[in-house]
């Protein structure tokens, strides 16, 4: 479900939901075919950086209940998988940002892999981010990824090369 100023809509399992924004601003909704614009002047919400495993760093923002986050650099030696990969969330002036400790948030996600051979398909995942304290937590793909049948699995590292730019969103995360 996804619950705007206080009305809750059906998003069905298997919809494409898509954001767009402006320097870091959430300008627009998309969910399936409907595209929805986010009225501007009101709340700009809170937004900051992360970094996860060794060298992966991304940015993240919170607005009306909404997190999202988005790798800007994915490191190769770094990867995503079922067991996951310790990430830190930092506010906008470098301090830990400790509004998520104690939670875990859970999304799912899809994007299009590159086999090879000019064979391209999507993956799906569940997408799971815990934090325990003081920011820090893990990020991790419980159940890992599902591919179609016949084509072969890859690894944690070309996963999180694959979502690098994508823009992940926990809904209802329970801060306001």
């Amino acid at each position: 479900t996804l619950t705007v100023d206080g009305t809750t809509y059906d998003v069905p399992q298997g919809t494409e939901v898509s954001a767009t924004d402006d320097d870091g601003v959430l300008q627009t909704l998309t969910i399936g075919s409907d595209t929805y614009t986010v009225p501007q002047g009101g709340e700009a919400g809170e937004k900051g950086s992360f970094t996860y495993g060794t060298n992966s760093m991304g940015l993240w923002r919170y607005v009306n209940d909404i997190l999202l986050l988005e790798f800007v650099l994915a490191n190769v030696t770094d990867g995503i998988d079922s067991t996951g990969t310790g990430i830190r969330l930092l506010d906008s002036d470098g301090n830990y940002w400790t509004k998520l400790d104690g939670k875990t948030l859970k999304s799912s996600i899809s994007w299009v892999h590159d086999f090879g051979s000019s064979t391209y398909a999507a993956a799906t995942a569940n997408l799971q981010i815990a934090i325990f304290s003081d920011g820090l937590g893990n990020l991790s793909m419980p159940g890992g990824y599902c591919i179609p049948t016949g084509l072969t699995p890859f690894s944690a590292n070309d996963t999180l090369q694959d979502i690098k730019g994508m823009p992940f969103m926990f809904l209802n995360v329970g801060l306001i």
